[in-house]
Formats: structure tokens, C-alpha cells, sequence
């Protein structure tokens, strides 16, 4: 175990409890997706591609979410 890292602790601590669901923060995600990049084992290939397409999901909502905040700025710009 990787003392004090608390991503470690969490993912062992899921394995330890046979977990089937880990609530992973947007850093985690990327930081697993980061160390599997290089040479991911033939058993966490899945996990490696399902975390990269929750991250392009969740990039392609924030950029949605940052369109729609403009377009409403420059709209009230020309109303007021």
C-alpha cells in the first residue's frame, strides 16, 4: 500500500471489500487514466477506456455548459 495516498488506500481498501462500485473524483479518473496510459495491465484495459470516456463525456458537458454561459452573456450585453 502507498501510505498516505488516499487513492491507493480507497482502491485497496475496494478490493479488500470485494466492492463492485468505487465513487472516483474527476483527479482520480485522471490519475489512474495517467498510470494505465503508459502500459495498462491486460485486465485493466477496460477500466482504462472506461475512464477516459466519462472524462471526454464530462469535458464535452463542460464545454456545452460554457457555450450556453456565453451565449447568454453576449445576449444580455445586447438587451442591455
Amino acid at each position: 500500500m502507498l501510505d498516505g495516498d488516499q487513492l491507493a488506500v480507497k482502491l485497496e481498501t475496494a478490493v479488500v471489500n470485494k466492492s463492485s462500485l468505487v465513487a472516483l473524483s474527476l483527479d482520480d479518473r485522471r490519475r489512474i487514466v495517467a498510470v494505465l496510459a503508459a502500459d495498462a495491465p491486460w485486465g485493466l484495459t477496460e477500466l482504462q477506456s472506461v475512464l477516459v470516456k466519462q472524462l471526454k463525456q464530462h469535458e464535452e458537458l463542460a464545454a456545452r455548459k460554457r457555450r450556453a454561459l456565453d451565449q447568454e452573456h453576449f445576449r444580455s450585453q445586447r438587451v442591455g
